[in-house]
């Protein structure tokens, strides 16, 4: 059996996928931009979301990671 370990991301990343995780269902931008930016102008806050998501994206253990 090939093994590997994987470490998870750190910070908002981190957060994030523990928190789509636990809630196990459809989660809305306004939800994720209210607690990850909650005093952060919103055309800030969904450009942060943007960006957080692209990073997602590109781990290497998220392949089915479905975003809408």
């Amino acid at each position: 059996m090939d093994e590997q370990r994987v470490l998870p991301p750190t910070g908002k990343t981190s957060a994030l996928l523990y928190y789509l995780a636990y809630q196990a269902t459809w989660v809305s931008r306004e939800d994720i931009l209210y607690l990850f930016w909650p005093d952060t102008p919103e055309e800030k806050a969904r450009r942060n979301l943007r960006q957080l998501l692209s990073s997602i994206r590109n781990l290497a253990f998220i392949q089915t990671l479905e975003i809408d």
